[in-house]
């Protein structure tokens, strides 16, 4: 890789890469490769295509067959993103694929500014990699951090400073689920004109200039929403609620749409817009009240870390701060209740627009869900059954999204995806709209040949139907064993089922209670028969963690008592 700076702040980046096809699975997703750029502020030319066989041989990729079209994202929205797709001919197991491209960036995304970086994962082998880059020598200062990597700066000759970097990685180490992007640990290359993250916040906020202006029209509305609600907590709250339910989420990436937002009156006008658009007029909504706000920068994805080269490109999302409130809010998040960030948004560093300074986001408290179950299960085998389930925080969203997405007259194909052919219900969703602090919802429902009987059996695993798999809070995949720190959260969940049983049913084995605690985790578990033939069970689960991070090394210690519970959990009823 080849990056060349100019004094304009524009440059050109030469890429080579070549990758050794090993199993079917690489061949498969490397027979296509597609890049993207953004028309109007760049350009991509693919300089050279082919496949080199094992034996040596050469297919290069005929230029007609390479196909540029518009936009790289399954996201709804409006952008000048541009496709570019290469398709390798003949690509086998042992093979390479070859390309090169030379890309330029035609216009500065912020005028006056340069950021690059490249990350080198672990998780392929790397058995050359070579970063050369050139930029201006006078006037021209830039933060480089290069960590993991060799070599450095070389030499300045004819106005420029040239430096050179080798990077090498002898064995693949397998990714691990959940885990965080550590931007400072992993070897990397991180290059930025920012002097610091203030610097950066003060870009943004020049390119958000006046686009949270208050229109008579916002005023008005704004007025009417909070007419008699005193108090700025209970009016801001109002507010976010009409811009999180009103306003929709539509991806607009056009010319530099990614970074500048459009007016406050536009999205009000045209009822949608991105984070960006979401944040300017809530902005200009709560200042028509007299409650002031500011954009934030935040990185949404699995970075719980500011790499030490400020960029704004180090960032992919934007929310707000209400300073006199205390509160992060973001109205993007269909359905979070005021005052709770969707899972993404919590504890992450983030930096404020108008002050420049670097805070973190909190947790938003313990998610929770308690289930309540009642099952009539039949002579002939079917089940009758009501849950209500009554669910706070990340969990609320979650299942207000879910609900709201199950379009009404469908509800028994959900139960059907769920249980198999007959099985049929009904969901009572309440008002999904209603962004309160929980969310509860009923299901009523009928699965035939729930259990063969007269018998002998067992009841299933999961009796009835309940969102809450106690086997996926606890691990999903449950790796042997981890080495890096991983992403986890805090949360108390519940089941409390009672089933009526036929007559001719007769229970003649319980699983054992659980009592178990390790890691964070404790899990309880019991099952009894009650008078009247009926059986009861009640299994409860509480997660508790200090942050949203969790250590590699209290997992492994806890690894065994993590499969024990899992285990426990597959124990079943035994009936005759």
């Amino acid at each position: 890789m080849d990056v060349d700076v100019l004094p304009n702040y524009t440059f050109t980046q030469l890429n080579e890469t070549a990758y050794k096809i090993l199993t079917e699975e690489g061949r498969n997703e490397s027979r296509q490769i597609q890049l993207s750029y953004s028309n109007g502020y760049e350009s991509l030319e693919v300089r050279s295509a082919y496949t080199l066989k094992a034996d040596g041989q050469r297919i290069n990729v005929d230029p007609n067959s390479i196909l540029y079209g518009h936009g790289a994202t399954s996201q709804p929205g409006y952008e000048d993103t541009r496709n570019v797709n290469v398709v390798f001919p003949d690509l086998e197991v042992g093979d390479q694929i070859v390309l090169v491209t030379l890309f330029r960036q035609l216009k500065p995304w912020f005028e006056g500014q340069f950021g690059f970086s490249a990350y080198f994962g672990d998780e392929v082998v790397n058995r050359d990699a070579r970063v050369t880059l050139t930029a201006p020598a006078e006037n021209f200062p830039m933060l480089v951090d290069a960590t993991g990597v060799q070599g450095g700066e070389r030499e300045t000759a004819g106005g420029k400073r040239l430096w050179i970097w080798t990077f090498r990685n002898g064995t693949a180490v397998k990714p691990e689920s959940h885990e965080i992007f550590q931007p400072n640990a992993m070897p990397h290359i991180a290059i930025s004109t920012f002097a610091s993250y203030a610097d950066a916040a003060k870009i943004y906020a020049a390119h958000m200039q006046g686009s949270a202006a208050v229109t008579p029209e916002i005023q008005k509305l704004a007025d009417d929403l909070t007419r008699h609600i005193s108090g700025k907590r209970e009016r801001a709250h109002v507010l976010y609620d009409w811009v999180a339910t009103h306003i929709s989420y539509v991806a607009i990436v056009l010319g530099a749409g990614g970074f500048e937002p459009n007016a406050a009156s536009e999205v009000f006008a045209t009822k949608y817009g991105d984070c960006k658009d979401h944040v300017m007029l809530l902005e200009a909504m709560l200042k028509a009240e007299g409650i002031e706000s500011t954009p934030v920068l935040i990185n949404a994805g699995s970075a719980v870390e500011l790499p030490k080269a400020a960029s704004p490109f180090n960032f992919n999302h934007m929310i707000t701060y209400v300073p006199e409130l205390g509160m992060f809010l973001d109205s993007t998040s269909r359905y979070a209740p005021f005052g709770t960030l969707p899972q993404g948004d919590q504890s992450k560093p983030v930096v404020l627009v108008k002050t420049g300074e670097v805070v973190t986001t909190p947790l938003s408290g313990t998610d929770s869900m308690h289930v309540v179950e009642n099952i009539q299960l039949h002579e002939n085998g079917t089940a009758d059954g009501e849950t209500v389930v009554t669910s706070t925080g990340d969990t609320a969203i979650a299942m207000r999204s879910l609900l709201a997405n199950v379009p009404e007259g469908r509800d028994a194909d959900m139960f059907r995806a769920m249980f198999g052919p007959g099985a049929t219900g009904t969901i009572e969703r309440g008002n999904t709209d209603k962004l309160t602090g929980d969310y509860s919802f009923k299901a009523q429902y009928t699965i035939p040949n729930y259990v063969n009987l007269p018998g002998p059996g067992a009841l299933p695993v999961q009796l009835g139907f309940t969102p809450l798999s106690f086997a996926s809070v606890i691990g999903s995949d449950l790796p042997e064993r981890r080495t890096r720190p991983y992403a986890c959260g805090s949360m108390t969940g519940d089941t409390d089922v009672t089933m009526n049983l036929p007559k001719n049913l007769e229970i003649v084995a319980l699983p054992k209670p659980i009592d178990s605690n390790a890691g964070g985790i404790a899990l309880r578990s019991s099952d009894e028969i009650l008078s009247g033939n009926r059986f009861h069970q009640h299994t409860e689960i509480n997660v508790t963690h200090a942050s949203s991070v969790c250590d590699a090394a209290e997992y492994n210690a806890s690894h065994d008592a993590f499969a024990s519970m899992l285990v426990g959990l597959k124990a079943q009823v035994l009936y005759k």
